[in-house]
C-alpha cells in the first residue's frame, strides 16, 4: 500500500507538472543535455516535489495519495487556471533550477534515484 501511494502521489505531480510547459521542457532539456538515464529525469521530479512540498499547495490543501485519481484531473485545471499559484510555482521552479543547475554546471549530473 506505501508503494503505491507513493507511485500515486508522484504520477499525480509529474502529470500535473506537465500542465507547466517551463518546467517539463526544462527539466527534459537538462536531463538531455546532461546525458543521464531515465532514472535522473525521475530523480528530477522527485526532488522537485520535495523542495516545494512545505512552500507552496499545489493541492489546495489535500493530500494527492488521499485523492481520488478521478479527480485529478479537475486538481490539475484549478491549479493551471489560479494565476497566482502559476506565479508562485515559477518562482519557486526558478529557485529550484538555479540549484539543480549548479550541480550540474562543469561535470556531468549523475543523480541516485531514490525509487525502490
Amino acid at each position: 500500500r506505501k508503494d503505491y501511494l507513493t507511485a500515486k502521489e508522484l504520477g499525480f505531480y509529474i502529470s500535473l507538472f506537465h500542465y507547466y510547459d517551463f518546467i517539463k521542457t526544462t527539466l527534459l532539456t537538462l536531463w538531455q543535455k546532461t546525458g543521464t538515464n531515465e532514472m535522473a529525469l525521475l530523480n528530477y521530479y522527485e526532488r522537485l516535489i520535495e523542495f516545494l512540498r512545505y512552500r507552496i499547495d499545489l493541492t489546495t490543501g489535500n493530500d494527492p495519495k488521499e485523492l481520488s485519481s478521478f479527480l485529478f484531473d479537475e486538481y490539475y485545471q484549478r491549479a493551471i487556471s489560479n494565476k497566482e499559484l502559476s506565479r508562485k510555482l515559477r518562482r519557486h521552479f526558478d529557485e529550484f533550477y538555479t540549484m539543480l543547475a549548479r550541480e550540474v554546471k562543469g561535470s556531468p549530473l549523475v543523480l541516485e534515484a531514490s525509487v525502490a
